[in-house]
């Protein structure tokens, strides 16, 4: 059998690591630092059989008195219920928490795939260790999926409410989210259904 030559596997390992400095720029040690940014893999949010992750928050808080729940359908779930203005309420809402997330993306976009009643909805967001919240909402079409594609830098801040600017207190940062929900609001009296097949953060183009 060969016998294994110390020096000349030493003088391999350098050649490569020759060849990665002098071709990429970087050292072997930044190389792996980077690799997760070039991942594709999506960061899961819900899969759409997990209604039981899910808990509701409405305006009985504010003493509102709109209505939701959160059920489990055959390939999503769905957030139904009814928005009343009464007593200054008007909205509804569904939240669950969020494993932290590692993975270290350029330009992340939350992805959702749901079927809505035609009304407008929010994705929600919000930051441990932060009283804000960070909402972008979008349309659905009556009986169609719809494919959303949001960049989470432009998700903006509010407290109970209330709109910030997100260039002074800072901007959604994925890593350090906790909570993710869906909510509707702007005096869309009446009842409403959205389902929701899945949604997740993936790398999005710049």
């Amino acid at each position: 059998m060969p016998r294994f030559d110390l020096f000349h596997a030493f003088l391999g390992c350098t050649s490569v690591y020759i060849f990665l400095k002098v071709a990429l720029g970087f050292g072997v040690s930044s190389l792996f630092l980077i690799l997760p940014l070039m991942s594709q893999t999506p960061i899961p949010l819900s899969n759409g059989l997990d209604a039981e992750d899910w808990y509701v928050i409405n305006d009985g808080v504010m003493g509102g008195v709109s209505e939701s729940e959160v059920i489990q359908r055959d390939s999503a779930i769905r957030f139904q219920g009814t928005v009343r203005l009464e007593n200054n309420g008007g909205f509804a809402s569904i939240r669950k928490s969020v494993e932290p997330i590692v993975e270290k993306l350029e330009n992340p976009h939350v992805h959702l795939r749901v079927m809505g009643d035609g009304q407008r909805f929010e994705c929600r967001f919000r930051m441990k260790r932060s009283r804000f919240s960070y909402s972008y909402s979008f349309l659905t079409t009556a009986g169609q999926v719809t494919e959303v594609n949001l960049r989470i830098h432009d998700f903006n801040a509010s407290v109970r409410g209330r709109p910030y600017n997100t260039d002074e207190v800072g901007h959604l940062k994925i890593e350090n989210i906790e909570e993710f929900g869906i909510l509707i609001a702007d005096k869309q009296q009446g009842e409403f259904h959205l389902d929701l097949f899945e949604a997740f953060i993936q790398e999005g183009n710049k």
